[in-house]
């Protein structure tokens, strides 16, 4: 049941009751749904007065609203006596923890130290597998840095820091970095090859056309002698301007063509360098990724290996948590059917509450370590 709401307005003939459902609307007639989640009192009557008076129903309207009663707040988990109770202003988790007797001031039970046992377990084992992924991450990198073979192997000192290899199933996670170690290399390969065979074939084509542009100059000088002739029986009047004019045409011709020749032989250079710029381009990022692999695997082990640890101690103080008060805590939790932009990542006693809302509590062991 949401807050019940006492309304007056100029063309009724006595208040009327209205419900917020459970979308934060109230019915009113003949206007129908209005929102009013989120909104004060005085928002909502001024509402009201634009509705009625828009739509027409009346003239200047005068409007009243007072809350009649509020939603219940829910108190459920572990307190003392769960359920509902009536919301006052100004309540807050302490109050409202206060008026379902507190929290459960009951000892642990096996089903509480079962369920500490399970997460800890959970994190060693979680942990020991995120080690051992790193180390065979890292193995991969190694092997990438020292361009030494396709075959994998973690040397001693990474697989001493996987704390249980076993259980992690390394050897089937060491042989997929081996699968991709093998097609990282065979890509380096291909390319390495494509580039050389591209760099071998333009500069076989540049040498080409020094041979033809040694040629061509030859004919160029071939034609300018031609022409050298013709002119000087046309000045000698024994070859028409016909004739001397072709041997100009050729010439032109011949020089055009070395010209031709030389442009492409520039063009094969260029290729020629961009081939080698993108190889080298490869290799520098290649061996800048190779680096950072080394460094986030290096970093993940330590994080992972600190994190195992962490569980490793919580486990042993789980067998030495019977007579210690202070290893459970509780945490709460609230649930709202309302916008609590208000509410940050953790509820205190402090934190306020608002009518409809439902507070969990929950004992959790203190030392269990949600991180990543």
């Amino acid at each position: 049941m949401g807050d019940r709401l006492t309304l007056f307005h100029s063309g009724l003939d006595d208040s009327i009751e209205l419900d917020v459902d459970i979308d934060g609307e109230i019915r009113v007639m003949p206007i129908g749904g209005i929102a009013v989640a989120g909104l004060t009192l005085n928002d909502v009557e001024a509402l009201l007065r634009a509705r009625l008076s828009d739509d027409g129903f009346l003239v200047e309207p005068l409007v009243g609203l007072s809350v009649l009663s509020y939603a219940p707040i829910v108190v459920g988990g572990d307190v003392a006596e769960p359920g509902r109770f009536a919301f006052g202003p100004g309540m807050t988790v302490a109050s409202a923890l206060a008026l379902a007797g507190g929290v459960s001031a009951e000892g642990r039970s096996e089903t509480e130290m079962a369920r500490a046992a399970a997460e800890v377990a959970a994190g060693l084992q979680t942990a020991n597998l995120e080690i051992a992924l790193a180390v065979a991450r890292l193995a991969r990198f190694d092997a990438l840095s020292r361009d030494n073979g396709d075959q994998l192997v973690a040397d001693a000192q990474q697989m001493a820091q996987i704390p249980a290899p076993q259980d992690a199933a390394f050897e089937a996670i060491l042989a997929r970095e081996a699968t991709l170690l093998q097609a990282e290399r065979e890509r380096r390969r291909r390319l390495l090859s494509f580039w050389a065979a591209e760099i071998q074939t333009i500069e076989a084509q540049a040498l080409n056309f020094d041979v033809r542009i040694d040629v061509q100059q030859e004919i160029v000088e071939s034609t300018l002698r031609s022409l050298d002739a013709s002119q000087e029986l046309s000045d000698r009047g024994l070859q028409t301007g016909t004739r001397l004019a072709s041997a100009e045409q050729s010439a032109a011709q011949a020089r055009s063509r070395v010209l031709e020749l030389e442009a492409a032989k520039i063009t094969a250079a260029r290729a020629v360098s961009a081939a080698r710029r993108e190889r080298a381009l490869f290799l520098a990022n290649q061996r800048r990724d190779t680096l950072i692999g080394i460094q986030e695997a290096s970093a993940r082990i330590k994080a992972q290996r600190y994190r195992y640890d962490r569980f490793l101690a919580q486990q042993r103080a789980l067998t030495d948590a019977q007579d210690d008060p202070a290893f459970f805590v509780h945490r709460y939790e609230i649930q709202s059917t309302r916008h609590r932009s208000d509410l940050g990542d953790t509820v205190s006693g402090l934190t306020p509450l608002l009518p409809g809302d439902m507070l969990i509590v929950r004992k959790v062991p203190a030392l269990i370590d949600p991180g990543g």
